[in-house]
C-alpha cells in the first residue's frame, strides 16, 4: 500500500536563479542538446499494436507476454484502401489532402478515389479466441502490465547491461543531465549493474524526471482551459507557454529537488526500493487524493509513466484546486462538481492499481451499457482489435490496458482534451460502450496520429450498433492521410461482421462503405433514433449524438439521425454466437499471394 504525500509540489522557497537555470536546461532539452531516448527494447506483437515505432519522446517498456488475446483484422486481397500511395510524391498541404473543419480542427474527409496499388500487409497470425479455457473473459491482469516483469526483484542478466551507443544515451546519463547533478549518473549506473535497482525502475525514474521537471505544467495555478497545447508533440517539446511560465517552472524546480534527494539517497539504503519511491512521488505529482492511492501498485504507477500519464492525471486531479472548470459544459451549464471529482478519483485509483481497463467493462454502469450482447460479442467488443496494412499503416483500438485513451483526444479536435474541456474526455475513459479507433502511420512514428470515436450503442428495438465518428488528425503531423479512410472503414466493417452487429457511419460515406464491406447489398441509408443508456462518466460528449457535452445520468433517446447503415448477413439469431466465431476465423489471411508476400518483404 502506498500513502500519498499530499496534493502536488513540495514546500519551500525556490531562488529565481535556480528557476532560470531550470528554464535553460529545459530549452536545451527542447533544442536537442539532450536527446530523448529512442527505445531499442524488444516488444511483443500486442504491445507493438499500440506503439509500433520507436518513440521520439519517452521510452516504452520492455513488454512481457500479455495474456490478452487480440483479434487481428486482416483485410482480404480485394479490400481497398484510399488513394495516396506512399511511393509517390506527397501532395501539397493546400491541395488534395481532403482536410476540412472549423477554427483549426483537422478532420479527414473520406471522399476521393481508391489506390489499387496500396495493398494490405500480409499477416498470418490467426484470430485468437477471446475466452480462456474455463470460458471466462480473459481480461488484462495486474501482474502482467507492461512494466511488471522488468520491475521484478530478480534482475535478468541482460537488464544489467549498459548501453554504449553514443547517439542513444543511457537512462542514468539523461537523469544526471536533466537533474543537473554531476556524478549522479555514475551512481545510478553502479546500482543498476549490481542489481540494486532494475532497468525498468531506472527507466521509470527518467520518465518521472522528463514528465515532472522538463514538461511539467502547474495546473493548480494556471488551471484548465483553451490556453494549453493542442498536440502531444507540443507537450514533449516543452516550449509552450503553459510549460515555460513561472508557476510551472517553480513547481518543476521543487520536483527536481525532490528527485535529486531520492536518487542521492539510494546508495545509502541497505535495500534500494526505487520502484516504490517512484510510485509515491508519482502519486504526489499528480495530486491524487489519498483514497485514490490506497491500493496503488508499483506496476500500475510504472505503467502510467510508460504511457506518459503524469500530465493527464495531474490536470484531471488539480481541476478541483483551480476553479473546477470541468463542472460546466461547453455551453456553460452547471454540472455536479462533487460527482465529477469522485469520478476522477475513481479513474485515478484504477490507473494506479493497474486495473483501469478491467474497471471500464466491469463497473455496474458499464455492464448495463453492454447488456444484451452475447458472451462472444462482448469479448470481441472488449478486445483491442487492430488491422495491419501494407506500408506499415496500423488501425487499432489502442492496446491492452487502454491507457492510450488519455491522450487520444489530443489528436486533432481539439475540444476534448484532458486540460481543456476535460469533462468531455471522461466518457471515453469511463464508459464500456466507448472506444477510439487510432491510426498509427509510419510517416509519423512518434505516436498514433489519427483517431475517431467508436461506440457501441443500441437501437430502440435493442439491436447493437457500432457507431463511428469523424477521423481527426494530429495538428503537428506532416502526413498524407488519404489512405486512412478506407482502412478505418474496413477495420470497423470487419469488426461488425465478426460481432454480427450493425455498423453506422456518416451518410456521405455510403459509397466508400460499399467498397469495403463483404455484403454490399446490405448497405443502406437510415434515419433512426438511438438509445443512450446512462453514462458512467456523469456526462456524455458528442457533437453527433447531442449538443457537444451534457449531463447524462438517465437513459436517453437521440433525435433521428441520418446515417449509412451496414447490416452483416447472419443466420438465425439462435446461431449468432457461432456466426461471430466463423466471421472472426475468416479474417486471417489464408495463403497470401506472391505479390503480397513480396510487398511485405520489401517493407
Amino acid at each position: 500500500m502506498l500513502q500519498a504525500l499530499g496534493f502536488g509540489g513540495f514546500d519551500g522557497d525556490v531562488e529565481e536563479s535556480t528557476v532560470q537555470d531550470l528554464v535553460k536546461a529545459q530549452q536545451d532539452f527542447a533544442n536537442g542538446a539532450v536527446q530523448p531516448k529512442r527505445s531499442t527494447l524488444p516488444a511483443d506483437a500486442i504491445h507493438a499494436a499500440a506503439h509500433p515505432f520507436p518513440t521520439a519522446g519517452f521510452r516504452r517498456s520492455q513488454a512481457d507476454e500479455s495474456p490478452i488475446p487480440v483479434m487481428v483484422l486482416v483485410a482480404s486481397p480485394n479490400d481497398p484502401v484510399r488513394a495516396g500511395s506512399r511511393e509517390g510524391e506527397r501532395p501539397e498541404a493546400a491541395s488534395g489532402t481532403g482536410l476540412q473543419g472549423w477554427e483549426g480542427t483537422r478532420e479527414l474527409s473520406l471522399a476521393g478515389g481508391l489506390d489499387p496499388n496500396l495493398k494490405e500487409k500480409p499477416f498470418e497470425q490467426k484470430v485468437l479466441a477471446a475466452m480462456d479455457e474455463d470460458g471466462d473473459l480473459d481480461l488484462p491482469r495486474r501482474n502482467n502490465t507492461p512494466a511488471s516483469q522488468a520491475s521484478a526483484e530478480v534482475l535478468e542478466a541482460e537488464d544489467a547491461k549498459t548501453e554504449t551507443d553514443p547517439s542513444d544515451p543511457a537512462d542514468h546519463t539523461v537523469v544526471e543531465t536533466l537533474l543537473r547533478e554531476p556524478g549522479l549518473g555514475t551512481s545510478l549506473a553502479l546500482l543498476a549493474a549490481t542489481g540494486r535497482i532494475s532497468r525498468a525502475e531506472l527507466r521509470a525514474l527518467r520518465q518521472l524526471v522528463e514528465q515532472s521537471v522538463v514538461t511539467g505544467i502547474d495546473y493548480r495555478t494556471v488551471g484548465l482551459g483553451w490556453h494549453h497545447p493542442q498536440s502531444r508533440m507540443a507537450y514533449r517539446e516543452a516550449a509552450h507557454a503553459s510549460t515555460t511560465c513561472q508557476p510551472s517552472r517553480v513547481r518543476a524546480e521543487r520536483s527536481r529537488q525532490a528527485l535529486v534527494g531520492l536518487a542521492r539517497s539510494l546508495p545509502e539504503e541497505a535495500q534500494a526500493s526505487l520502484g516504490a519511491r517512484i510510485a509515491q512521488i508519482f502519486c504526489n505529482e499528480i495530486s491524487a487524493a489519498p483514497e485514490a492511492c490506497q491500493n496503488a501498485t508499483v506496476e500500475g504507477c510504472l505503467a502510467a509513466l510508460e504511457a506518459e500519464l503524469l500530465l493527464p492525471l495531474r490536470a484531471l486531479n488539480e481541476d478541483r484546486l483551480s476553479g473546477s472548470f470541468m463542472a460546466r459544459t461547453f455551453q456553460g451549464d452547471a454540472l455536479p462538481a462533487g460527482k465529477i471529482e469522485a469520478k476522477v478519483d475513481e479513474i485515478t485509483a484504477h490507473v494506479l492499481d493497474g486495473t483501469f481497463s478491467q474497471w471500464r467493462y466491469s463497473n455496474p454502469t458499464g455492464i448495463r451499457q453492454l447488456e444484451g450482447l452475447s458472451e462472444k460479442q462482448l469479448a470481441l467488443w472488449m478486445q483491442p482489435t487492430r488491422t495491419e496494412w501494407d506500408h506499415g499503416l496500423l488501425i487499432h483500438e489502442d492496446a491492452p490496458g487502454e491507457l492510450g485513451y488519455f491522450w487520444a483526444t489530443k489528436i486533432g479536435g481539439p475540444s476534448h482534451g484532458f486540460d481543456l474541456e476535460g469533462q468531455c474526455l471522461l466518457p471515453l475513459l469511463c464508459n464500456a460502450r466507448h472506444k477510439a479507433v487510432l491510426v498509427s502511420d509510419p510517416e509519423w512514428p512518434e505516436y498514433p496520429v489519427g483517431r475517431a470515436h467508436f461506440r457501441l450503442l443500441w437501437t430502440e428495438s435493442a439491436r447493437p450498433v457500432l457507431w463511428l465518428e469523424t477521423i481527426n488528425i494530429c495538428f503537428d503531423a506532416n502526413v498524407d492521410p488519404r489512405p486512412w479512410g478506407a482502412a478505418v472503414l474496413t477495420h470497423c466493417a470487419r469488426k461488425a461482421e465478426a460481432m454480427g452487429v450493425i455498423l453506422s457511419v456518416s451518410a456521405p460515406l455510403a459509397p466508400k462503405l460499399l467498397e469495403v464491406v463483404r455484403y454490399p447489398s446490405n448497405v443502406r441509408s437510415a434515419c433512426d433514433k438511438l438509445v443512450l443508456r446512462p453514462s458512467n462518466a456523469v456526462v456524455e460528449a458528442s457533437d453527433f449524438l447531442g449538443d457537444h457535452d451534457w449531463l447524462q445520468e438517465e437513459e436517453e433517446i437521440t433525435r433521428p439521425l441520418m446515417r449509412a447503415i451496414y447490416e452483416p448477413q447472419l443466420p438465425d439469431p439462435v446461431d449468432a454466437d457461432d456466426a461471430c466465431t466463423r466471421e472472426a476465423s475468416d479474417m486471417s489471411v489464408q495463403g497470401p499471394s506472391t505479390e503480397s508476400q513480396n510487398s511485405g518483404q520489401q517493407m
